[in-house]
């Protein structure tokens, strides 16, 4: 389906908090936008953030199709203190 994206955010583990959602045309594009935001954050930081979709979006009828619960796409390894 070519007017279908899907639609992702960053979780926040820290705090439980999902960020700002972002589209992308699949898992892949996802996984490097996720990287290179990643890639500005602190290195000490960077294990406390993973990756879920949310769902998609068709841009041609405006329909939003949630993914319940969210998909985690990405989760780096957290080494417990």
């Amino acid at each position: 389906m070519e007017n279908v994206t899907k639609l992702y955010s960053i979780l926040d583990r820290t705090a439980e908090m999902l960020g700002p959602i972002f589209e992308a045309v699949n898992d892949g594009v996802a996984v490097r936008n996720y990287s290179n935001v990643i890639a500005k954050t602190q290195q000490e930081y960077r294990n406390d953030y993973a990756l879920c979709r949310l769902g998609e979006f068709n841009s041609k009828t405006g329909e939003i199709i949630p993914e319940f619960p969210p998909k985690m796409v990405y989760i780096p390894y957290k080494k417990e203190l």
